[in-house]
């Protein structure tokens, strides 16, 4: 089975599109979106809209969980915070209700997806965090593969006995040994913060367990244009390029 994932689209309905599209050259299984749907860009509704019409399974991120957390919006950065606060005006009330229903988590046979740590975190980044903490992290989960986003990276944290192994991941296809337990930090959809402003997803083939990171292009000024005539932060554009 073919399994595309994503993460952190952050209301950027340009980039969501082009991943999906160039999804659908691939014979995919399953699609899921492990959280950060929204913040950030400006195109919430549609966003969600886009999500819900083609069936894509997801699960919740920090900045879905301060659209109705106020708690949250005091551990984000101010541009997120601003962004949060904007986006709460755009949301729908239905698009409101599909991000209050959306789990911490989901299981998929060997697979756990979630935005931050396994099992159910949310708001950790993995890039806080010691490699001890790693470590135990993957000796205490039940799954094989743990999928996350969060980071905006493209990173692996494989454990083979007592040992982490921590590479970079780039695009292309890198086999994930069986003997190994793995956590998958995916990159981001709506706002890379590497060397390369392509939309990021990855696909996984559970069969092969080989993991393939996809890299696509967008129109980044449309969505740019939409971020300033929103009134959001404009380094949220700046981030873009």
């Amino acid at each position: 089975m073919k399994i595309a994932i994503m993460s952190d689209i952050h209301s950027n309905y340009q980039a969501l599109r082009a991943v999906f599209y160039d999804i659908k050259k691939k014979k995919i299984n399953k699609i899921y979106c492990i959280g950060d749907i929204i913040g950030y860009g400006p195109q919430p509704n549609k966003v969600i809209n886009f999500l819900k019409e083609h069936n894509i399974m997801c699960t919740k991120g920090n900045n879905d969980f301060a659209t109705f957390h106020d708690d949250e919006l005091d551990t984000i950065n101010d541009d997120a915070k601003e962004s949060i606060l904007i986006t709460r005006k755009l949301l729908t009330k239905d698009a409101k209700k599909f991000l209050r229903s959306l789990p911490t988590h989901l299981e998929e046979d060997t697979i756990l997806l979630v935005h931050g740590m396994p099992p159910d975190d949310i708001m950790t980044y993995i890039s806080d965090i010691s490699h001890h903490e790693i470590k135990e992290a993957l000796k205490n989960m039940k799954q094989q593969f743990c999928f996350v986003g969060h980071t905006h990276e493209l990173k692996l944290y494989s454990l083979e006995e007592s040992k982490l192994i921590v590479k970079d991941l780039h695009r292309g296809t890198t086999m994930l040994p069986k003997t190994r337990k793995h956590i998958i930090n995916i990159g981001s959809v709506g706002q890379p913060r590497d060397d390369n402003h392509d939309a990021k997803y990855v696909i996984f083939d559970t069969k092969t367990n080989t993991l393939e990171v996809r890299y696509v292009p967008y129109n980044i000024d449309r969505t740019a244009e939409l971020i300033e005539e929103k009134g959001l932060p404009e380094d949220n554009a700046e981030r873009l390029y």
